[in-house]
């Protein structure tokens, strides 16, 4: 505690130092190269830092660079922060720790020197315009410290004393007491605990104010690792160096003391009193050093009682600042004495419009009357009484719940809360549970062992039930004959558990037996740590829809039919040239199978190149408004084998799409017919052409020669030959030939 703290501080100022404690020493005789030691480096200015130039300063580095020189050691500096490297001395990363308070605790995990190197306290700061004057008014504050350190974590810390006085505060641990400054200036925290030295030196370059709380008197020494092999020689070079420097006023320790500390030496006076003079003074110390004891103990007392009285009302008074609710009290008259608001804005009007106000003077008067009966049956019958009222605050219509609890003859305490958000809440209650009710869709709620704990009128209706209320703790089994529950609903429900929901068609069962499809989605449902407590269930009848897909099912089998037996090769054209339906006559034209040409060939793989442009044009624009296409018209074909046929085509935009269907007619063999036509009725006109010139020619061999000079051109032959047949004789006599042997003279035909 702080009273006990500062008479520890005071003791060495009366009484002598103790004696040195005599310590096994290790020696070392004899070392052929020097001792390499690392030594933890944190920054704690004045008294150990790393300056500009990246190098170990302050006092404790000036004391040990001598100390080291005199021993011969090489010293290498290990920085890092306090905490890392209490760490590091822990884990034998280093072999020694500077400045550091002796504990119990700290005595169990390292080797401490015996000498004392130097006294400290801790001191509390605070930012800028805080009034902290006593460990009490840390109430509610943040408060920083140095991590791992002593003044945090020690025997009579901040934390130990916040805790013995019962403070409710926030502690923050930081890297480095120059945090803790830059914290306070920032204004990020309310005080912070540094010791002396760094206060002492630094306070001055913050904006901080430093606090009369002062605490955690500690010797402060070198630490080394635990049991380590040189830890005992160490320690006795380091406690023989520190009190040879002790004893000599211009040692190394005074000046570096002076230097970064500020400490001065202190003369030494030597003085001649008298034997009895050195009795009085010492009875009289006596005297006063009990009578401080009484002092302080009643002090200790009083400060433990006043921290007690002063936890309570604050804990008293948090407690009530923390109520959202309004609170008022009103005498018999309905008059307002006092009131307590969070929140000032929620008051109706401002306070001092109302106290001292009779409460028909302030609020509604239906409002003001069902106060003042509610004051007086709780007066009357000395029990709480409770009313709900609307009331509108600037433009906004807001409810509220009163409690009116006695507190004696003529007083009344009113507790009002605004249930504003309760009343929406149960508007949108009320709302969903009438959606819920007016649902075509059966809903249900089940315990996680399947028993019915809600139902809505479409659940019930759907399953046979005239209300729902008698399905009420049933089964969800009910709903289900067997073969259902074994196929459909228990893998069903599996996913349910494993997934969180599901969802797929799911056949039930009515009252009387009958059988119809549902499709279900179930939801478990959890509470606020995500465990599952129940099960959420919807489901839609889909006897109709299964019934319309059948009879779209029996329609497109049907069309389909039709489609693959039309008498043409068919196909449907997607706007991308892709062609995604065909039948099987297009199959047999194009020498490709259905799987390979659906979803994966265009119409312009079956096209060739010479028509490919013209067609593709006549693709797009039938696909645009306004555009006159033609709607049949020939193409030339390619098939699998790369033969050629020529088609007839038509084509039609498949309305409300961008879909065409085409009808493709061969013509190859029709065209051919024609071909050969016209190839006859060429050669007839030849012939014609041929009797023509009979008029002009006498000599008939020369005009048979003609002739078929004539036909072999018509046909593009490349010879022939005209016979002359004596229908007396039956015999052919050679006319006209061209490219042939001459058929013999009277050559014999015969029939048959």
């Amino acid at each position: 505690m702080v009273l006990s703290a500062a008479i520890i501080f005071t003791l060495p100022s009366v009484y002598a130092a103790p004696a040195r404690v005599e310590t096994t020493v290790t020696t070392v005789e004899h070392v052929d190269q020097a001792i390499k030691l690392k030594v933890g480096l944190y920054e704690n200015p004045p008294k150990i830092y790393t300056d500009q130039d990246g190098q170990a300063a302050g006092f404790w580095p000036d004391l040990l660079r001598y100390i080291a020189a005199e021993e011969g050691w090489e010293v290498e500096w290990v920085p890092g922060t306090w905490d890392q490297s209490l760490a590091r001395l822990e884990k034998r990363e280093i072999d020694i720790m500077p400045d550091i308070a002796w504990t119990e605790p700290r005595s169990k995990r390292y080797d401490f020197s015996h000498e004392t190197v130097l006294l400290s306290w801790s001191r509390l700061y605070a930012r800028k315009g805080t009034d902290i004057q006593s460990i009490l008014d840390l109430e509610g504050k943040t408060i920083a410290a140095l991590t791992g350190s002593v003044n945090l974590e020690g025997p009579e810390g901040i934390r130990e004393l916040t805790k013995e006085f019962e403070i409710d505060c926030t502690i923050l641990e930081m890297d480095d007491y120059r945090m803790v400054f830059e914290a306070l200036e920032r204004g990020e925290i309310d005080a912070g605990v540094t010791n002396k030295d760094f206060g002492n030196q630094n306070e001055g370059e913050y904006k901080v104010e430093r606090t009369p709380i002062i605490f955690q008197p500690a010797r402060i020494l070198f630490a080394f690792t635990k049991d380590a092999g040189l830890t005992s020689y160490l320690i006795e070079r380091v406690d023989a160096h520190i009190q040879d420097l002790k004893a000599d006023n211009d040692s190394i320790y005074y000046l570096a003391l002076e230097e970064h500390i500020g400490g001065k030496v202190a003369e030494t006076v030597i003085e001649i009193i008298p034997a009895w003079v050195k009795k009085a003074f010492i009875m009289s110390a006596g005297v006063l050093v009990f009578l401080m004891a009484v002092v302080a103990v009643f002090r200790i007392l009083v400060r433990r009682r006043t921290a007690e009285l002063h936890a309570s009302e604050t804990r008293n008074r948090n407690l009530l600042e923390s109520i959202p609710d309004l609170i008022f009290k009103f005498n018999h008259k309905g008059e307002i004495l006092d009131y307590q608001a969070k929140d000032q804005s929620l008051l109706y009007v401002p306070a001092e419009e109302f106290i001292g106000q009779k409460v028909s003077e302030v609020m509604p008067p239906e409002i003001a009357g069902a106060t003042m009966e509610n004051i007086q049956r709780a007066l009357e019958s000395g029990e709480q009484q409770s009313n709900e009222y609307p009331l509108s605050i600037d433009g906004e219509q807001r409810y509220y719940e009163a409690r009116y609890i006695p507190g004696g003859k003529k007083e009344v305490t009113a507790i009002v809360r605004d249930i504003t958000k309760r009343k929406q809440a149960d508007k949108q209650v009320q709302f969903l549970s009438s959606v819920v009710e007016q649902s075509a869709d059966g809903m249900a709620i089940a315990d996680l062992e399947g028993n019915l704990l809600f139902v809505n009128n479409a659940w019930a209706n759907m399953h046979g039930y005239d209300k729902a209320a008698e399905l009420l703790g049933k089964h969800l089994s009910t709903f289900h004959n067997e073969e259902q529950l074994m196929s459909e609903v228990e893998p069903f429900n599996r996913k349910v558990m494993e997934k969180g929901f599901n969802k797929g068609e799911i056949g039930h069962i009515r009252k009387d037996g009958t059988v119809f499809p549902t499709h279900m989605t179930n939801v478990t449902l959890k509470d606020e740590n995500g465990n599952p407590i129940a099960l959420s269930a919807i489901a839609t009848d889909i006897t109709d829809r299964e019934l319309a897909q059948e009879a779209l099912r029996e329609s497109e089998e049907k069309y389909r039919a039709v489609f693959d037996n039309t008498g043409t090769a068919t196909v449907i054209l997607e706007e991308d040239t892709t062609i995604s339906l065909t039948n099987k006559r297009f199959e047999e034209l194009s020498g490709y199978s259905a799987e390979e040409i659906e979803g994966k060939m265009n119409w312009t793989d079956f096209v060739v190149e010479e028509d490919l442009e013209r067609m593709k044009k006549y693709h797009d624009s039938r696909r645009e408004q306004g555009q006159e296409v033609p709607t049949r018209y020939e193409f030339r074909f390619i098939d699998r084998k790369k033969q050629i046929h020529n088609i007839f085509l038509e084509v039609e935009v498949i309305p409300g799409t961008k879909r065409s269907v085409a009808s493709l007619l061969d013509i190859t063999e029709q065209a051919r017919n024609i071909e050969q036509i016209k190839r006859s009725s060429n050669l007839i006109n030849a012939l014609r052409e041929v009797g023509l010139g009979l008029v002009s020619k006498l000599d008939v061999d020369e005009l048979l020669e003609d002739v078929v000079l004539h036909a072999v051109d018509l046909v593009n032959g490349v010879g022939g030959s005209i016979s002359v047949l004596d229908p007396e004789r039956q015999v052919l006599k050679m006319g006209g030939q061209i490219g042939f042997e001459s058929i013999p003279e009277d050559t014999t035909i015969k029939r048959g």
